[in-house]
C-alpha cells in the first residue's frame, strides 16, 4: 500500500517513490512505454520540443501549434491505449494519427516559409511518416473482423 503523504510503499520490499528513478523502469512500465511506436512517439516531441524552443526565426504561432499538436499524437494514443473497448481504442488512436497529419501540414507551411529549414523539416517528416504508418497498423487491429 502507498502512504500519499510520504510517498513510500508499506507491506513491500518496492523502494519508496522518491527512490526510483526513470532510466531504471523495467520491472514497473506501464504498458504503453513497452510500445515502439510510444517510444518514437516520446522522441519525436523531444526533437520537436528542442527544435521549437531554439528557433527564433519561427513564426511563435506556428511553432506554439506545432508544439500543441505533436504533444496530442502521444496523449490520445496513450488515452487509447488505456482503453478497454475496441472502439474506444480506436477512436483514440485514429485521433492521434488526425494530429501526425496536422503536424505534416504545419512542417509544410514551414518549409514554404523558410526554406531553409527544408534539411531538418524533412527529418521530422520520416519520423512523422513512420509514424502515421504504425498508428494505421493500430487501428487495422481494433477493426471488428480481427
Amino acid at each position: 500500500m502507498l502512504n500519499c503523504r510520504t510517498g513510500n510503499r508499506t507491506g513491500g520490499s518496492n523502494p519508496p517513490l522518491s527512490a526510483r528513478t526513470l532510466t531504471h523502469k523495467e520491472d514497473y512500465m506501464f504498458d504503453f512505454e513497452k510500445l515502439e511506436v510510444y517510444q518514437i512517439c516520446k522522441q519525436q516531441n523531444v526533437e520537436v520540443l528542442r527544435y521549437v524552443k531554439g528557433n527564433s526565426t519561427i513564426d511563435p504561432y506556428l511553432k506554439e501549434s506545432w508544439k500543441v499538436t505533436s504533444l496530442n499524437i502521444v496523449k490520445n494514443m496513450v488515452e487509447g491505449v488505456s482503453r478497454i473497448p475496441k472502439n474506444e481504442k480506436k477512436e483514440f488512436i485514429t485521433a492521434s494519427r488526425g494530429f501526425v497529419f496536422e503536424c505534416v501540414a504545419l512542417i509544410n507551411l514551414i518549409v514554404e516559409l523558410h526554406p531553409e529549414e527544408k534539411g531538418k523539416m524533412e527529418e521530422f517528416y520520416g519520423r512523422y511518416e513512420s509514424l502515421s504508418k504504425m498508428l494505421l497498423g493500430m487501428i487495422r487491429s481494433f477493426e471488428i473482423n480481427h
